[in-house]
């Protein structure tokens, strides 16, 4: 329970459970010369592309994070159904196409591009359940950045969107007294964290028009192996990690 309870808080922080996201927390100044490793951890827990349900009831929300307790609440049920129904086609073009494999080639590469963040390891999760908080507690490093990745298309599936969400968690003594205000007692709680962001973009399908059908638009992701699709997740992952990697060196005033 405790580990769920932890969960919870770190996500609706940092993408907020059918709300808006938490406020950006820019790293402290003093923070860069204090970071002498980090270790960054990027939790993927979807296993492929899925159509977003309507904003709604907590029921219907889009999140396709590491929360356990939205499953429960009936969201996976009518959520896969959807996804089987209406990108079975989408996915079986993508055969041979490693999203999370991308993405973490892309992180460490614009990470790198900080040198003050001393970056040592990359670690890719998808049991986030059990692993996220082992792996900040269990962390040797001076600090840990924790990446949360979600992407997916609109119920019309023309846009492909791909958030990311991450806190900044210290490790060292010097890092725990740059946070702001009192700890608390679970280790991925936001307030725990010395920087927060979350930077979303999206992007359409080329070459067809807005009130076109769905079946339109997953038949122009699907084609060519889904080429256009590749493509997208490529140039989003890049975009978002590079964007991501700049605000961490962005301090706060």
């Amino acid at each position: 329970m405790r580990m769920r309870y932890a969960i919870l808080l770190f996500c609706a922080a940092v993408f907020g459970i059918g709300a808006q996201a938490a406020p950006r927390l820019g790293l402290p100044e003093a923070a860069k010369s204090q970071l002498v490793s980090t270790d960054v951890v990027v939790a993927i827990r979807q296993p492929a592309i899925y159509i977003a349900l309507p904003h709604g009831t907590l029921a219907q929300t889009i999140i396709a994070g590491p929360i356990p307790e939205l499953i429960e609440l009936g969201t996976n049920a009518v959520r896969t159904a959807q996804m089987t129904d209406d990108v079975m086609t989408l996915r079986t073009a993508l055969t041979g196409y490693d999203f999370d494999q991308t993405f973490v080639a892309e992180i460490k590469s614009a990470l790198a591009t900080q040198p003050f963040l001393n970056v040592a390891n990359v670690m890719l999760t998808k049991d986030v359940s059990a692993n996220l908080e082992n792996s900040l507690t269990q962390s040797k490093a001076a600090a840990v950045l924790v990446i949360w990745v979600d992407y997916h298309l609109d119920k019309d599936a023309w846009a492909l969107t791909l958030t990311v969400g991450a806190n900044l968690y210290p490790n060292s003594d010097a890092l725990k007294a740059l946070r702001q205000g009192a700890p608390n007692d679970h280790p991925l709680a936001p307030r725990n964290a010395i920087y927060r962001s979350v930077l979303s973009r999206s992007q359409l399908l080329p070459g067809l028009k807005s009130k076109d059908s769905r079946e339109m638009y997953i038949a122009g992701w699907s084609a060519d192996n889904a080429a256009q699709m590749r493509d997208a997740m490529h140039y989003l992952s890049a975009n978002l990690a590079n964007k991501l990697a700049a605000d961490l060196a962005v301090t706060a005033n």
